[in-house]
């Protein structure tokens, strides 16, 4: 499994990863910002390497489709573009707080 879109599945974890089992998210987290191998964590939880690659493509499907349906990261990505687009204090501020 590649871990070359690290930013967006991080953005999509960031979002949504609330959402997810803790069984889940402990088995993302480990691969994704731990970078424990498959293997490492097949052992850790005696289960298959397969179980645990089963588990992080579930992981992501499920983020993907709550963004899919919510479209949170869309909407927040349009107001910063738009917020930045702006010069004056107010807008400045609202930046601030988007980014809090």
């Amino acid at each position: 499994m590649s871990k070359n879109n690290l930013k967006e599945i991080s953005l999509l974890y960031d979002f949504y990863g609330s959402l997810i089992t803790e069984k889940r998210k402990e088995i993302f987290e480990l691969y994704y910002f731990n970078d424990l191998t498959m293997n490492e964590i097949s052992l850790k939880y005696s289960i298959t390497k397969s179980a645990v690659s089963d588990s992080i493509k579930a992981t992501i499907k499920s983020l993907n489709n709550f963004e899919q349906h919510l479209k949170l990261i869309e909407k927040h990505l349009k107001r910063i573009k738009l917020i930045s687009s702006c010069e004056d204090d107010i807008c400045k501020k609202l930046l601030e707080i988007e980014y809090e």
